[in-house]
């Protein structure tokens, strides 16, 4: 289709072409020739008029080659020397007859050249050259303007192809790239420093991806502004408003990129900034580790105060380095951004204030061991044993079973007591009695593991039914959790008909 237009539109700038050209050689023709050896008044070899006789000491040769380029320059020059000035003027000036077109001076007749055409007097000689260019300039002037305007049709419509051709190849490229990345993403390898990984190999392929959607928008954008520049910029009447909007946009892309060559090095610094601090994060972690698995031995460091030095370790990197971070990028604090972020942040903090006041509770539990695995404490109406202890909440496991998580921010408003010793349990069975009571109890010693040491007393009798204490040395609730486990098996396996199993505190 384009094509097409584009064969089109040859085809009728040749015609034109053709057109002009036969105008112009009858013009040629028709044009008058004074004298058989005078010099020719023309533009684009069409005759206007013609010098015979050198004048002020300049051969007619000379002075016809000089009025032929100022007749060419008139008549292409794109307005009027002033908006008043006639189309053809000739004004007699000391003794001389000065030709003007559309207010540009041509030549200069004299006396001689009015003798030499066979006119009587310079005036007559004026009259007949201005009778003459009222008809030539005109004809001169529209072919001008249409060969002109028929010119920047076909540039046009050129820079329009050329532009369409452009895009086409553009997403071409674009498309083959996106096609080998999408092939090759497995295979890229990630960012890494010091043996250090900065940014995996999916990180990477997708800053690549973001790269090539910017790059194929501002590809577009910039074919089509060309595009549209070199289209408008053929017309005098988008001639301004273009150079109006590209002296406006060269202002602001001249001053965005001057502002991002001066940004340069704090970009730089707040990238070295990041690295810092992802190598300072990964040098606290190896060697909070160690502690944990015991390679750094410290006293003043125990493993157990690990999750509190990474709190606070981590916490202080990033609010040491981050204001740092934003100050490189801009040079300065107190930026509208970083206004944002503290007022974003201060909104945060005191949302969080509970979580992070049970943090600071829970960091500070932990750092003075107040509590450890395995202790039993009351908190509250809660008793039971320890069985997790992190900055957020402790884990008990009840006397009745189960498991109560408290929040840190709880031991703020309640005492922790914690208990000298283990509370003393007793499992009381109530099991029915099909067989001799002599047989019950060996079966239901017989249920617990010989290393718990069960001592088993008859509490209650009735017709079918027997209350039985059993008694542990220890009754963890691991054990607690494997006494219940032994029990329910022997229900599964027939051994025993309970009707009640419960631990009873001491």
């Amino acid at each position: 289709m384009m094509t097409q237009v584009f064969q089109n539109s040859i085809q009728w700038i040749i015609l034109f072409v053709l057109w002009t050209s036969s105008s112009a050689m009858a013009q040629k023709v028709a044009a008058p020739l004074i004298e058989s050896d005078s010099w020719p008044v023309s533009y684009r070899e069409q005759v206007a008029f013609s010098l015979s006789e050198a004048a002020g000491g300049v051969e007619a040769r000379s002075r016809s080659l000089e009025a032929s380029k100022a007749l060419a320059s008139a008549i292409e020059a794109d307005r009027p020397h002033q908006d008043t000035s006639p189309l053809v003027e000739i004004r007699e000036e000391r003794g001389t007859a000065v030709v003007r077109v559309r207010g540009y001076v041509v030549t200069a007749l004299h006396e001689s050249d009015a003798e030499a055409a066979g006119f009587p007097s310079l005036e007559d000689y004026a009259q007949h050259i201005e009778t003459v260019l009222q008809d030539f300039i005109p004809r001169q002037v529209w072919r001008v303007r249409v060969q002109e305007t028929f010119l920047k049709i076909f540039l046009s419509v050129f820079f329009a192809l050329l532009g369409f051709i452009v895009l086409r190849q553009l997403q071409k490229a674009f498309n083959q790239a996106d096609h080998i990345l999408d092939e090759r993403r497995g295979s890229i390898k990630p960012l890494s420093l010091l043996s250090e990984t900065l940014l995996s190999g999916e990180a990477m392929g997708g800053l690549l991806a973001f790269g090539l959607v910017v790059g194929r928008v501002l590809a577009y954008v910039l074919t089509v502004v060309v595009t549209l520049a070199a289209i408008l910029g053929q017309f005098d009447f988008t001639r301004g408003l273009l150079a109006e909007a590209l002296a406006g946009g060269a202002t602001s892309v001249f001053l965005g990129f001057e502002a991002l060559v001066k940004a340069i090095p704090g970009l730089v610094l707040a990238a070295l900034l990041v690295v810092a601090l992802q190598v300072a994060l990964r040098i606290l972690d190896l060697f909070l580790k160690g502690v944990t698995s015991g390679r750094i031995q410290w006293k003043v460091l125990p493993s157990y105060r690990v999750p509190v030095v990474r709190l606070f370790g981590t916490s202080a990197l990033i609010l040491l380095i981050v204001p740092l971070v934003f100050a490189s990028i801009f040079g300065r604090f107190h930026t509208p951004l970083e206004t944002i972020v503290l007022v974003v942040a201060g909104a945060l903090f005191l949302s969080a204030t509970p979580v992070l006041a049970s943090m600071a509770m829970g960091a500070l539990v932990i750092w003075r061991s107040m509590v450890r695995l395995g202790d039993w404490i009351e908190v509250g109406k809660v008793k039971g044993e320890v069985i997790e202890i992190n900055l957020e909440e402790l884990q008990l496991v009840p006397v009745e079973g189960g498991k109560v998580s408290i929040p840190m921010f709880y031991l703020l408003f309640h005492p922790l007591y914690q208990l000298s010793r283990p509370p003393c349990f007793d499992l009381y069975l109530i099991a029915k009695t099909n067989h001799s009571i002599q047989n019950l109890l060996e079966s239901i010693e017989s249920v617990f593991p010989k290393e718990l040491n069960p001592q088993l007393s008859l509490e209650t009798l009735a017709e079918d039914k027997a209350g039985i204490r059993v008694k542990f040395e220890a009754l963890k609730s691991e054990v607690r959790q494997k006494v219940m486990t032994s029990l329910a098996e022997s229900v599964d396996r027939g051994q025993l008909e309970l009707v009640e199993a419960k631990f009873i505190e001491v």
